[in-house]
């Protein structure tokens, strides 16, 4: 049973899911309750099959960052980002297709503003 001080506050927390291994076209998870509340810190690509395009919806909060990294690509393969609110475009575009190329985002309740990066746009 729960006590008088603790009654009608509820933390609502998101599960952090750190690294998330990256072979097909996919969306990132950004912490909603779709997403089961599970966030995508890192998405490392990792020998993709065919060309894959990986969408960042939305951020949850300010100041949440995603780094998309590609650690091996032996047939060199092109992933496409597409940051779907970005400073300079709606959705913005990139690709990775060599080893070590990435993108790191931060939201800022608006959009993704890019922090730094190889990618190319």
């Amino acid at each position: 049973m729960a006590s008088v001080a603790n009654q009608g506050r509820v933390n609502i927390l998101s599960l952090d899911h750190d690294k998330r291994t990256v072979t097909e076209t996919c969306t990132l998870r950004v912490g909603t309750a779709a997403n089961q509340f599970v966030i995508d810190r890192v998405a490392e690509v990792e020998d993709p099959a065919a060309n894959t395009t990986i969408t960042v919806p939305d951020g949850l909060y300010i100041g949440q960052t995603v780094m998309i990294v590609t650690s091996s690509n032996d047939d060199s393969k092109t992933v496409t980002v597409s940051v779907t609110h970005h400073p300079t475009s709606d959705p913005e575009t990139g690709t990775l297709s060599t080893v070590d190329q990435y993108v790191l985002l931060l939201w800022t309740g608006t959009e993704w503003a890019t922090l730094g990066g190889s990618w190319t746009t």
